[in-house]
């Protein structure tokens, strides 16, 4: 399990450090005029018309988790899923090694 937690390390990292690398500001920029188009009143004021408050909270997460998916936001989520990842595979050998003794 520690080496697997190890290699997911290694593997995750390294890809995110790619996406990363290769997502310039170009990419940024085109994101943010996307949002400025999203956090708009007029778009804000025809969801929360349509739907009512809920439908805009729900809009409003859904254009954040989408966007989490995109760029070198999408870098930080899958260093952040990889931490995670080998936190958990390295905390369970621990465990598991701990309870065989």
């Amino acid at each position: 399990m520690r080496k697997t937690a190890i290699a997911v390390l290694i593997v995750g990292l390294t890809i995110a450090g790619a996406i990363y690398w290769v997502n310039g500001e170009n990419s940024q920029e085109d994101a943010a005029l996307v949002e400025n188009l999203h956090n708009s009143k007029r778009y804000r004021l025809e969801i929360a018309r349509f739907g009512g408050k809920g439908a805009l909270m729900a809009a409003e997460f859904n254009e954040w988790f989408a966007d989490q998916w995109h760029g070198r936001r999408l870098a930080r989520s899958i260093a952040l899923i990889t931490l995670l990842v080998a936190g958990i595979s390295h905390w369970v050998a621990t465990h598991h090694q701990n309870r065989d003794k």
